[in-house]
C-alpha cells in the first residue's frame, strides 16, 4: 500500500504513473527519506520478541511456513522501521491478500476493513472477524490472528498457540521460539520446528514474569547468534541490517 497526495492518485487511477514508477517511489518515500516520518510499524528493540497468546518468538524472521511457503514474518530494517510480510488465505485455500514488506501485492482491498495507527495494524474479514492484528507498541509485539494453507491453520486466540494440519490440533502454550519457524509440510504430512539464518532450533520455557521472561530469551537469542556459523560480511541472522562483526560476533580476544 502507498498513501499519496490526491495529484498523484489521480495519475496512478488513470494509468499516467506505471507500475514500474509506483514500486519506485515506494522504495524511497519522500518523508522517509527525509527523516519527517518512520512508518506506522516501528520498534525500539534491536531484537524482535512475538507474543503469540502466552508464547514468545525472537528473532527476527518469526514465521509460519507451509510448504516452505512462509505465511508471515516480521522483520526490523536497519533504521528501526517493522516490515511485516503475510500471505492471508482462507479455509479453501483462497487467496484473500498477500503483503511484502508492508507492500499490497494482491488481493482485493475492498472487503477488508482496515484500522491502524502508530504501531497498530488490524484486518478485519468482516464486522468482528479478526483476521490479524499486529500490535507494536510495546515490547514484545502482540498478534492475533488465524492463518491458513494447503488446510494448515495456525491460530492465535487468548492464551494459545494453535496448529491444526498434518498433526491434529497441537496446542502451545508458554513456550519461547527463539530464532526458530514453525513448519507444516503436507507432502510428508510432518510438522516441525526449525531454525532459520544459520541458527540453531531453541526453545525455552516460560516463567510468565514478563521482564525476565523477555530477558532470558533475547540473552539466549543473542547467544545463538554469536555462535550461529555466520561470515563476518553477512548480515546478521537477529534482522538488525547490520553486518555480522558489527553485531553480535564477540570482539577479537585483546591479551593484556
Amino acid at each position: 500500500m502507498m498513501v499519496v497526495c490526491p495529484t498523484c492518485h489521480h495519475q496512478c487511477t488513470v494509468g499516467a504513473r506505471t507500475v514500474e514508477d509506483q514500486l519506485l517511489a515506494k522504495q524511497r518515500p519522500y518523508n522517509a527519506v527525509r527523516g519527517y516520518a518512520n512508518g506506522q510499524l516501528w520498534t525500539p528493540s534491536k531484537v524482535i520478541a512475538v507474543a503469540a497468546g502466552t508464547n514468545l518468538f525472537v528473532g527476527a524472521g518469526f514465521k509460519f511456513v507451509v510448504d516452505d511457503e512462509q505465511l508471515l514474518e516480521l522483520r526490523r530494517d536497519s533504521a528501526g522501521r517493522l516490515l511485516l510480510t503475510v500471505s492471508l488465505r482462507d479455509a479453501d485455500d483462497r487467496v484473500l491478500l498477500s503483503m511484502v514488506d508492508n507492500e499490497w501485492v494482491t488481493g482485493d482491498p475492498l472487503p477488508w476493513d482496515f484500522e491502524y495507527g502508530y504501531n497498530v495494524v488490524k484486518l478485519r474479514r468482516a464486522q468482528r472477524r479478526v483476521a490479524l492484528e499486529i500490535d507494536a507498541r510495546a515490547t514484545p509485539v502482540q498478534i492475533t490472528g488465524e492463518l491458513w494453507r494447503k488446510g494448515q491453520q495456525f491460530g492465535v486466540s487468548g492464551p494459545n498457540l494453535t496448529f491444526d494440519g498434518v498433526s491434529r490440533m497441537l496446542a502451545f502454550r508458554g513456550i519461547a521460539f527463539v530464532g526458530s519457524s514453525l513448519t507444516a509440510d503436507t507432502r510428508t504430512g510432518t510438522f516441525g520446528i526449525r531454525g532459520y539464518g544459520g541458527l540453531q532450533t531453541c526453545m525455552v520455557g516460560l516463567t510468565f514474569k514478563p521482564e525476565q521472561d523477555l530477558r532470558l530469551v533475547t540473552e539466549a537469542f543473542e547467544k545463538l547468534c554469536r555462535e550461529a556459523p555466520v561470515d563476518g560480511d553477512a548480515q546478521c541472522p537477529c534482522g538488525s541490517g547490520l553486518k555480522f562483526k558489527e553485531c553480535h560476533q564477540p570482539p577479537p580476544h585483546l591479551d593484556r
